[in-house]
């Protein structure tokens, strides 16, 4: 019996889309009913059976580790399986982007065109103006890019749950991604 192999729970979703290319594989068992039967094995010839032209054959596509298949059902269970199975394949996490700052610096002398402000001598009050400037995004670009990582992460957790006790070559360690890692920043 060989030795499960310890792996993280982002290596294991990196290994089955990135490596393994669980989904793009075949089903399971797809292929090798009667009707797709490959030639020599008994009876009709398979490609008969479907229509094909005499020697002609047909690429049914590979079948992925059965771990593989684990890992993809999990995630199709998850609630966010798009979002999940997106970055599994390139391999990233979503980006939260630090917290902008805001930097103020002195900006252009107006006259404040109020009435009833009035400075010396009836002239109009000259006030130093104030520019705001981001850097980085708008809060609310930030926010929503945060709101996706934490829905990233709560879905890695729960295909990390569903995968307890059901992988044949996989053991997964219990290292999750955090919910939030801008907290500490």
């Amino acid at each position: 019996m060989n030795a499960k192999k310890t792996i993280a729970i982002e290596a294991l979703l990196e290994w089955a889309y990135g490596r393994e290319k669980v989904h793009l594989a075949r089903e399971p068992g797809f292929g090798e009913s009667g009707l797709f039967r490959p030639r020599g094995f008994g009876g009709t010839d398979s490609c008969e059976r479907i229509g094909a032209a005499v020697g002609s054959s047909m690429n049914l596509g590979f079948v992925a580790p059965a771990d593989a298949y684990a890992v993809r059902d999990a995630i199709e269970a998850c609630g966010a399986a798009k979002l999940v199975r997106d970055y599994a394949i390139t391999a990233r996490r979503p980006d939260w982007i630090p917290q902008p700052k805001v930097r103020t610096r002195p900006g252009a002398y107006f006259a404040v065109a109020d009435p009833e402000l009035k400075g010396y001598k009836g002239k109009p009050v000259i006030v130093e103006g104030w520019t705001f400037t981001w850097s980085g995004d708008l809060p609310q670009i930030v926010e929503e890019r945060r709101q996706t990582y934490r829905r990233w992460a709560m879905a890695v957790a729960r295909v990390h749950d569903a995968l307890a006790g059901r992988l044949r070559d996989h053991e997964l360690t219990g290292d999750l991604p955090t919910e939030e890692p801008w907290a500490g920043h």
